[in-house]
């Protein structure tokens, strides 16, 4: 998107205490990346601690439903960020082929 002129706002779901331990380096890594394709321009980041969520979901919802709702409420943080930001979308990274562990974990508006 940004090859495309798009202005990206990353924003990155913290899972902790569910995510491996260098997932925040590696999200962080890759929106460093995206610096490089962008020089000049200023990333506003955004963090959301979402272990908590995660964390209710397993212990008040059936256990099939969690990545779903996972998912959904990433989604629904990122709405919030992108209505906040006035931006016009969100791109998630996801791939429709792919299972919940192989899916991008940064979303940007």
């Amino acid at each position: 998107m940004l090859k495309r002129g798009v202005v990206i706002i990353p924003v990155y779901c913290n899972n902790t205490p569910y995510a491996l331990n260098d997932a925040k380096e590696r999200a962080f890594d890759c929106i460093h990346q995206l610096h490089k394709w962008a020089p000049g321009h200023q990333f506003t980041t955004y963090e959301i601690p979402h272990g908590p969520n995660l964390q209710s979901f397993i212990a008040k919802c059936n256990r099939k439903k969690t990545c779903l709702l996972c998912k959904r409420m990433m989604c629904r943080e990122a709405y919030e960020i992108m209505k906040k930001e006035k931006a016009s979308g969100i791109i998630t990274g996801s791939s429709l082929g792919q299972v919940a562990s192989q899916t991008a974990a940064i979303y940007v508006c």
